[in-house]
């Protein structure tokens, strides 16, 4: 039996708009059918999802074959952009919001309802040139009124995905200003007081509301970013926010409160009474004209207008003290909620640490505290396979690499066997400073530190930003390559490339930290250019790169001095031994048979030295023998049994004896 095919309200998958289902079989399960995604129109990229809903829901929203792969449906409710002709004009790009559609089966067209700034208009419905947008894009129209000639779509597409990364900031730091937005594509500045329609799309109601507050309520409110005072916001976009007095004070009825450290203070011993600032937290909601989709979000955290920390001063003294109470608290606070608590075995990040962890996670994980960060690392270590000490995931949090201790080899695989018996010697529940960062274990072979890189890159493939993980690929791959040439595999060859990656890694602090001051110093001015240097750490995993000529050079140098200096003490052994054996040889005692003695020389009572007559030679001098009972001359004759005897035991007889 072929497949049937149905037009699904909102919510029937987890999406945020009308979909398409398809049923395969007509079999029930509980009464229910399986029902399965058809991605067509805005869901063509969309994974396969499946749901079960009952027959007599599915019934009356039936629809042919031909309407759901071409998914015209799919787009009700959103903000698009699409070509159209204006009158007396050229087909220019422009922005609208989908209100309805219609599905010709004749011609196997889908037209899209379109209220363009309140003017609804039929657009036949075209893949390659309809796109929908996210909420912010359709508010500030960056392709707006230019020419479908100028711009191809590929370009509209394109536009669009810059500004909404800068936006967002996706691999980038977040703007929320509109003229900067739009200047960078050469885009004329819009009037953020100029009112647009929303649908919402859960009563199919219209809505006038300003761009000001859409950008607003996206960057702030959905970005999860401190704002200004003078900004409040409802539940829903559509919501009008409420009073600033209320946003300011705290009270029982707007839920838990996030504390935020001063960040002045290093050490949790010191943050006994630390200063805080607080604020509500509430329930962040999408926008309902388009499922937000974020591979990874905010690269830092919006920056609150000066203003909102001023009281009225009576002079300029008063203001520079303000704002230097204000530089010190950006440069050390975020807005990652953090929990304190009178628990000793939390972890408590410093300014810098959370600065350096909001720069480098990526969307899902920037809005966790880090308690929760540290806890679901230590959950989900198989996924890596490292033991995943507190002390190590705390150094992980503030990416410490290099000078403060971490290694990549803390990042070692793990056995399930080697992480019980780890378990047992340490306090896995502790992540408070008072649980020190063990040492790193000593690498013994490249393939340690190779395994440790990739246990690395599918950890922040997970929970970083690309940069972090395009970062950590290439390294991977150079050590490959590394592993192949002469490189020297001593321990020591070993430490020195440990360290030289960590210190490549170290290189993330050092530029978030010179981006963030420079953010403090300019005031309001910030200068990014740290941040393409991010983007550019990849690079200096390369042979040709100075730094690794460097540590190459030092491990040549040391592999040579270590050669020689055990060639040496080769060669000094070796000598002690020859000299030992000559010294054992000359030295042997000669059992002399009884005849020999009777037929030796004799002057006077005492007998002739056989060692005085050999090469071997005697110890003795001034024609004294080292032995008293014996004698040294030549004598006239030497008779063949005490010839023989010398020749055979003592090396023959001396020159001047023959």
């Amino acid at each position: 039996m072929p497949p049937s095919y149905f037009y699904l309200r909102p919510g029937a998958f987890d999406l945020v708009g009308f979909s398409y289902g398809k049923v395969d079989a007509v079999t029930t399960r509980g009464g229910k059918l399986k029902v399965k995604l058809v991605r067509s129109g805005r869901w063509v990229d969309e994974q396969p999802q499946s749901t079960e809903i009952s027959q007599d829901e599915l019934d009356p929203r039936a629809v042919s074959e031909d309407e759901a792969l071409d998914g015209a449906g799919t787009f009700v409710g959103s903000a698009i952009c699409t070509s159209r002709v204006r009158p007396g004009g050229a087909r220019i790009w422009d922005y609208g919001l989908v209100v309805g559609y219609k599905w010709e089966s004749t011609q196997r067209e889908g037209w899209l309802d379109v209220n363009f700034n309140g003017l609804e208009i039929p657009v036949l419905y075209s893949p390659t040139s309809t796109q929908d947008v996210a909420v912010e894009i359709y508010a500030l129209q960056p392709c707006g009124g230019q020419s479908t000639s100028l711009v191809m779509a590929s370009e509209m597409k394109l536009k669009h995905l810059q500004v909404y990364n800068m936006f967002n900031g996706i691999d980038q730091p977040a703007i929320r200003d509109s003229k900067i937005l739009l200047g960078k594509l050469g885009v004329k500045e819009i009037d953020e007081a100029k009112m647009i329609l929303l649908l919402d799309i859960s009563s199919f109601e219209m809505t006038e509301i300003s761009v000001q507050h859409v950008l607003d309520y996206v960057f702030y409110k959905e970005g999860d970013r401190v704002h200004p005072t003078n900004v409040s916001f409802g539940e829903t976009i559509f919501d009008k926010g409420t009073s600033s007095t209320q946003e300011e004070l705290p009270t029982a009825s707007r839920g838990s409160e996030v504390v935020l450290s001063d960040g002045l203070s290093d050490s949790e011993d010191d943050e006994a009474d630390p200063l805080i600032v607080t604020r509500g937290i509430g329930q962040t909601q999408q926008s309902a004209t388009k499922r937000r989709r974020l591979t990874a979000t905010d690269a830092t955290t919006g920056q609150p207008n000066r203003q909102q920390y001023r009281a009225p001063a009576e002079n300029s003294q008063l203001d520079h003290d303000v704002d230097t109470l204000i530089a010190l608290q950006r440069g050390a606070t975020s807005a990652v909620p953090r929990q304190f608590t009178g628990d000793n075995s939390q972890f408590q990040p410093t300014g810098m640490q959370t600065t350096i962890y909001l720069a480098l996670v990526n969307g899902k994980y920037a809005h966790m505290t880090a308690q929760r960060f540290v806890e679901h690392v230590q959950i989900y270590w198989r996924m890596f396979g490292f033991f995943p000490h507190p002390a190590v995931l705390r150094a992980l949090f503030g990416w410490d690499f290099g000078t403060r201790g971490l290694s990549i080899l803390h990042f070692g695989r793990v056995t399930e066997h080697d992480k019980r018996a780890r378990v047992r010697g340490s306090d896995m529940s502790n992540f408070s400073k008072k649980n020190k960062l063990p040492s790193a274990p000593l690498a013994t072979e490249f393939a340690e530190i190779t395994g440790a890189v990739e246990v690395l890159c599918t950890l922040t493939q997970r929970l970083y930003k690309p940069v972090v993980h395009d970062t950590l690929e290439a390294c991977s791959s150079f050590l490959s390559e590394l592993r192949t040439t002469e490189l020297p595999n001593t321990p020591d060859a070993l430490a020195d490339l440990v360290a030289w990656v960590d210190d490549r890694l170290e290189l993330f602090r050092v530029l978030i930290n010179e981006e963030n001051w420079s953010g403090l110093t300019q005031q309001s001015t910030i200068d990014w250019k740290n941040w393409s240097g991010l983007t550019q750490l990849k690079d200096q995993f390369r042979a040709s790169h100075e730094s690794f000529v460097r540590v190459h050079q030092l491990i040549l140098r040391q592999d040579v001095l270590a050669a020689a200096k055990a060639a040496n003490t080769n060669s000094v052994r070796m000598s002690h031994r020859l000299r030992g054996e000559r010294s054992s040889e000359s030295e042997k005692r000669v059992v002399i048979p009884v005849e020999v003695r009777q037929a030796l020389p004799k002057q006077g009572k005492k007998p002739i030295c056989l060692r005085f007559l050999s090469a071997q030679g005697c110890r003795g001098k001034n024609g004294i023998c080292v032995i008293k009972t014996l004698c040294h001359f030549k004598p006239a004759t030497l008779p063949d049994i005490v010839r023989d005897f010398i020749n055979n035991n003592y090396g023959g007889l001396a020159s001047d004896m023959e």
